[in-house]
């Protein structure tokens, strides 16, 4: 079921980076929200990056095009935790808020950065723990 409380405003534009397994949890659940669209996929894997036609949204290959090309309002950070400080980084500098799954870094610098750029650009964030209540 899609509800949408405020008719007035367009979707909120979701791109969704790294289509893991969860992300495969986050894509339906962004479907179902009538505020938001997800608006691009990106994931190295074409298989993977191939979702974006069930959800109506660009593929990509990688994180630097969907940050650079497509025109998004949030990203969703789902990639390897390796790669996830310097595409936070990245999207804050473009003005996006920014949804990280946990780690949101893999040491104290690389965090901190993140957040310094977020807070510079004036943006919201969000660290993921999608398993706080999983029932096990």
């Amino acid at each position: 079921m899609t509800v949408r409380a405020d008719h007035s405003r367009p979707p909120f534009r979701v791109g969704v980076i790294g289509v893991g397994t969860i992300a495969r949890i986050h894509l339906p659940n962004l479907h179902r929200l009538a505020e938001a669209a997800s608006a691009a996929i990106c994931d190295p894997d074409e298989a993977h990056a191939s979702t974006a036609a069930n959800y109506g949204a660009k593929p990509y290959p990688d994180a630097r095009r969907i940050l650079e090309q497509q025109a998004l309002d949030a990203v969703f950070v789902c990639t390897p935790p390796l790669t996830r400080s310097a595409i936070v980084e990245r999207a804050a500098r473009r003005s996006l808020h920014v949804y990280v799954e946990k780690p949101v870094a893999l040491d104290h610098g690389g965090g901190l950065q993140g957040v310094i750029e977020i807070e510079r650009a004036g943006m919201s964030s969000s660290g993921g723990f999608m398993s706080l209540c999983a029932r096990g």
